[in-house]
């Protein structure tokens, strides 16, 4: 058991000294406020507890309501101590929405286990809300990147050998005819051709395409095949273990040909 940091907001002094033995005796590091709540904000700040137990029998005060606040504000876990277990007080504790309730008289062990459960959920729900932004932020930056290179004035983007791809319908064309590809399979040419000359790689396609769904390499890989066989054509290009992109191409002033521009990373053979 790791070595949490318990803070106990208790309204009765021994309730909070027995808790604090018992919890002691538990492995956990223990500070205590007594009806004292004008301490409790500045304590919290302080202390930096890992978890807070606080006695709801100041439920109706509005003090005891800004300390619950400002536990919020903090994202500390915390665990509601009540004498009592009638519906009206369950409806009231619910709306302040905490991660544990703990009902008077304690159990040692029931209320160590409520507070490791507690903890652990709490970490979860934190990680994954993380998890959430970032792909946000990622999935926000793929955009800017996809819609930097698309002018309102030339909404065509040519690649490969007779392919372009239209940015206002987000279809693909050889030439000036369709190609039936699935919306998935737009999407992800929509983003290689947003940034010609540079890789794609995988965590940037599964992000883009599948969002908050799983997806692995794998699916990334599969997709590209089906590509390259509705399409006939080598035009995706691989970077093994990395990702894929589309070769930048520019028209030569003096025969008017496109050449290649090479990619960062060399080509290699297909291994999707």
């Amino acid at each position: 058991m790791d070595n949490h940091k318990l803070l106990i907001i208790e309204n009765d002094e021994d309730s909070a000294k027995e808790l604090q033995i018992s919890l002691q005796k538990q492995g956990y590091e223990v500070e205590i406020l007594v009806r004292d709540l004008t301490k409790a904000k500045r304590k919290i700040k302080t202390y930096m507890p890992d978890i807070i137990l606080i006695d709801v029998l100041q439920e109706e005060s509005t003090e005891w309501m800004e300390v619950v606040h400002s536990i919020s504000r903090a994202q500390i876990p915390f665990i509601v101590l009540t004498a009592f277990a009638d519906t009206d007080t369950i409806k009231r504790i619910s709306k302040i929405e905490p991660c544990g309730y703990f009902v008077k008289p304690f159990n040692p062990l029931n209320l160590h286990v409520t507070i490791q459960i507690s903890f652990y959920k709490f970490t979860q729900d934190k990680n994954r809300k993380k998890s959430l932004e970032a792909l946000k932020v990622d999935n926000q930056n793929l955009k800017k990147l996809l819609f930097a290179k698309e002018r309102s004035d030339k909404p065509i983007i040519s690649f490969g050998d007779g392919f372009s791809f239209n940015t206002n319908v987000c279809e693909t064309f050889y030439k000036n005819k369709k190609v039936n590809l699935t919306r998935k399979e737009n999407l992800f040419i929509q983003l290689l051709v947003s940034n010609i000359g540079n890789t794609v790689n995988f965590q940037q396609a599964i992000n883009y395409l599948w969002g908050k769904a799983k997806a692995s390499e794998n699916n990334v890989r599969t997709l590209v095949w089906r590509l390259r066989s509705k399409m006939d054509s080598n035009a995706i290009k691989t970077v093994s273990g990395v990702g894929y992109y589309i070769e930048k191409t520019y028209t030569s002033v003096q025969n008017k040909s496109k050449t290649p521009i090479l990619n960062q990373y060399k080509e290699v053979k297909d291994s999707a």
